[in-house]
């Protein structure tokens, strides 16, 4: 039974660095290490489509990486347990400085977000 299990956590790992090799999945779940964020939000910040985030986010749901919760109608991303369990958010902590220009657009995009209260 044992046996298994570390199968398990091998073949969870491999799959979260294969879904994490991708440029803009690595890069959000760069971001959700700052701070839980709304898909509107990551869309601001990433300057992408909507649909191309959640699209990005869905695998990672998947492998508990990244999870969602409602505030209102809005869906609200954190980083997941496994994602602290494995190490891979230390890693990816240490090894991904966020630039200067991805600090400020997360400072502005929060200040100006429906989440935090305020109306641009």
């Amino acid at each position: 039974m044992k046996h298994k299990e570390y199968d398990n956590k091998f073949l969870d790992l491999s799959l979260s660095f294969k879904l994490l090799g991708n440029p803009l999945r690595l890069k959000l779940f760069r971001l959700l290490l700052e701070r839980d964020m709304c898909v509107c939000e990551l869309e601001a910040i990433m300057k992408s489509e909507q649909s191309r985030i959640s699209h990005s986010l869905r695998p990672l749901k998947l492998l508990k990486i990244v999870k969602s919760h409602y505030e209102g109608k809005m869906v609200i991303y954190s980083l997941d347990g496994f994602a602290y369990e494995s190490g891979i958010a230390e890693l990816v902590e240490k090894n991904i400085d966020l630039s200067k220009r991805d600090k400020a657009l997360i400072n502005a995009v929060c200040s100006t977000s429906p989440r935090c209260g305020l109306t641009g």
